[in-house]
């Protein structure tokens, strides 16, 4: 019976500008590509972990990529068998989807069908959203401008902010150039000490921005309460 055989890829690259989130300065990115090999097909499946937001360290998603090297991959099999194998020899969560991405990529290829019509017929089309990162007022105001000239189209637009007074300056800079149409996410990744600062200074952005649509980690990850 002939298997498919599995590749590990690390990447690094330079950010031509860092990116900042609350918690954290970005000058390079690291990614970890594994591709899934079959015949003459490739399904390719990715993982981006990050540690202080998962918890899992690069090193630990390879190690977990390199030891499902043992396992038998049949893709002509029921797809039960491989959610199996992941199930039980996979514990990271990162190397778990770049894996089932993998997967399903193959299956794709193999059956040449895009991947969500291995599911249904249905095509349903989730709006991307682009990111404005944690910037001074000055910096913000020239990158929305950029943002703008280059997606002047863009329907949905995640803000990443941290604890200081400037939001809902930034919120109004923003709002200036994307005057309509646009929906907001707002990302504090866990920068407000409680959940009281964090609902003051999200309603005063609201005030600015009018459609916020959803808020991701206003407070720290274990504040259940907040």
């Amino acid at each position: 019976m002939k298997y498919a055989s599995l590749t590990i890829h690390k990447l690094k690259y330079k950010l031509p500008t860092p990116i900042s989130i609350a918690t954290y300065t970005w000058t390079h990115l690291e990614t970890i590509l594994v591709k899934l090999h079959y015949d003459n097909f490739v399904g390719i499946g990715e993982a981006a972990p990050f540690a202080g937001m998962t918890g899992e360290t690069y090193d630990y998603v390879i190690s977990q990529l390199q030891n499902f090297r043992n396992c038998s991959v049949n893709p002509t099999a029921e797809p039960e068998v491989f959610y199996r194998q992941l199930q039980n020899n996979i514990t990271s969560r990162h190397a778990a989807a770049a894996l089932d991405g993998a997967y399903h990529d193959l299956i794709g290829k193999m059956s040449n069908k895009p991947v969500y019509r291995l599911f249904n017929d249905e095509k349903h089309l989730t709006p991307n959203s682009l990111t404005i990162p944690i910037l001074g007022l000055e910096e913000t105001k020239l990158f929305v401008l950029e943002l703008h000239k280059n997606h002047p189209h863009v329907k949905l637009i995640k803000i990443k902010i941290d604890n200081t007074e400037i939001n809902t300056e930034i919120a109004k800079a923003i709002k200036e150039v994307f005057v309509e149409n646009v929906s907001f996410v707002i990302d504090p990744n866990q920068c407000f000490k409680d959940s009281q600062q964090a609902v003051q200074v999200l309603r005063d952005m609201q005030k600015q921005l009018r459609n916020i649509i959803a808020i991701e980690q206003p407070v720290e990850k274990h504040d259940y309460q907040g």
